[in-house]
């Protein structure tokens, strides 16, 4: 059985509803996630792990057939497509130090990557 819904970002979502952000779990969720990294980078910076975790869930919740797959424990993946993981923490580590590429922007390119699989 394929693990599609870790969870594990309680606080992103309680700091979320405190800003009256909520946090769906597909592209308009991520949309809103970008805009509360923005306005809130330092805090931010404290959820990344959990921003990694949200972002993986997006991933298993929209892209079809994707699961999450853990080969070290300490750097959660998800599975997209046959051969191809997506290392959600280095993606929320990616948004949060260099912000060239939106969470969005990730996912956005995840799913070509999924959809040019041959699995």
């Amino acid at each position: 059985m394929s693990i599609g819904n870790v969870g594990g970002y309680d606080d992103l979502t309680a700091c979320g509803a405190a800003a009256g952000a909520k946090f769906s779990c597909d592209a308009n969720g991520l949309r809103t996630l970008d805009d509360f990294i923005d306005a809130s980078p330092q805090h931010a910076r404290d959820l990344l792990g959990e921003i990694g975790m949200f972002y993986g869930d997006v991933l298993t919740h929209t892209i079809a057939g994707s699961h999450w797959i853990v080969m070290d424990a300490s750097h959660p993946e998800v599975r997209i497509a046959p051969g191809i993981s997506v290392d959600v923490g280095r993606v929320a580590l990616s948004r949060l130090e260099s912000n060239a590429w939106s969470l969005v922007d990730h996912y956005n390119h995840a799913q070509e990557l999924a959809a040019g699989s041959d699995g």
